[in-house]
């Protein structure tokens, strides 16, 4: 009778500590995650990402870093620093890594392909079917998706006039793989009543030469892409900070921006630009549901947030530009 008398306390007793128990939030382990970057840490594209991922995932894991520094090194020395950032993850043997952009994902994909390492990858332009082989069960991550075409329209809101604009972009593998997929590899268009010349520039002079002769050669605008690869003429890198500081002084014609990067005083007017943030955002909500458990077979692919309008006012005063009020209203505005 006694026992059946002091059942009820015991079970009562088991609940609360169930209860108590259940209260309690148990971190996931700390991680260590290897970031290899196709660029390097000075490009304002890198900053962004890096400050989303740090913000998302420290100091509760540990972020390494490795840059490929591609927009900078020549085309022949990339296997070799993939080759370095291969022996860098053998070294590291992280719990995971991210592949930023399209050069890590190209020169590393396959490889880590035949791992059983997570893999998240973000800033990706191209189909990562073309770097990694299909079905890859370890590999996840975040698309780039810039709005070109989008962003032509809204220049036309901006300046009703506009007839024909010029897209400028550097050589490099990233603009290569926008104009096969945004332009089908046509560098002549038309989107709606614009025409539309775009033209990929390997050197500084003859991107000079664009910007100088952009008025006499008709266009009412010019929306600069990338241009992080030019070089002199003595085959040497040229800084994208001084690229776009000159363009910026000497275009007749107002320059608009693909990217949040290239928006603001002595730089770009603005327009439906990406942010890099976003993609390191979305690549960190995907990191912790793989330390939650979950397969980055089972995690689709992503598309970070499409675009939002920046623009600066200063620019904008240069060239007499008013913005109209249905894009004023969703604008983020900058110096």
């Amino acid at each position: 009778m006694d026992k059946c008398v002091q059942q009820p306390k015991y079970l009562s007793l088991l609940i609360v500590l169930l209860v108590l128990l259940c209260s309690f939030s148990f971190p996931v382990l700390a991680k260590k995650i290897l970031v290899i970057e196709s660029y390097h840490s000075g490009y304002e594209w890198t900053v962004g990402y890096k400050k989303a991922l740090r913000d998302a995932l420290e100091p509760e894991h540990e972020l390494v870093f490795f840059e490929m520094d591609t927009k900078r090194i020549k085309k022949s020395r990339i296997s070799t620093k993939a080759e370095l950032a291969w022996l860098t993850y053998k070294e590291q043997m992280p719990d995971l890594v991210i592949l930023t952009d399209d050069n890590a994902l190209k020169y590393l994909g396959h490889r880590f392909a035949s791992t059983q390492t997570p893999v998240v990858y973000l800033g990706i332009n191209n189909n990562p079917r073309n770097y990694i082989p299909q079905g890859s069960k370890n590999i996840t991550g975040v698309l780039e998706r810039p709005l070109i075409k989008r962003s032509i329209m809204s220049i036309t809101e901006i300046i009703p006039s506009t007839k024909k604009i010029l897209v400028l972009f550097d050589s490099g593998i990233t603009a290569h793989t926008l104009i096969e997929s945004a332009f089908d590899n046509k560098t002549v268009t038309k989107i709606s009543h614009v025409n539309v010349d775009v033209k990929l520039i390997e050197s500084y002079a003859l991107w000079k030469k664009e910007i100088q002769q952009a008025s006499s050669n008709g266009y009412d605008a010019i929306i600069v892409g990338l241009y992080h690869t030019l070089i002199d003429g003595h085959g040497l890198h040229v800084s994208d900070i001084d690229v776009i500081n000159w363009t910026s002084k000497r275009s007749d014609v107002p320059i608009f921006a693909l990217w949040d990067f290239a928006v603001g005083k002595d730089k770009t007017v603005g327009g439906l630009v990406l942010q890099s943030y976003e993609q390191g955002s979305a690549a960190a909500t995907l990191v912790k549901q793989i330390f939650t458990g979950r397969p980055p077979h089972l995690l689709r692919p992503i598309t970070a947030v499409n675009g939002k309008y920046v623009f600066s006012q200063s620019a904008l005063e240069r060239y007499n530009l008013n913005l109209p009020v249905k894009i004023a209203h969703f604008t983020d505005w900058i110096e």
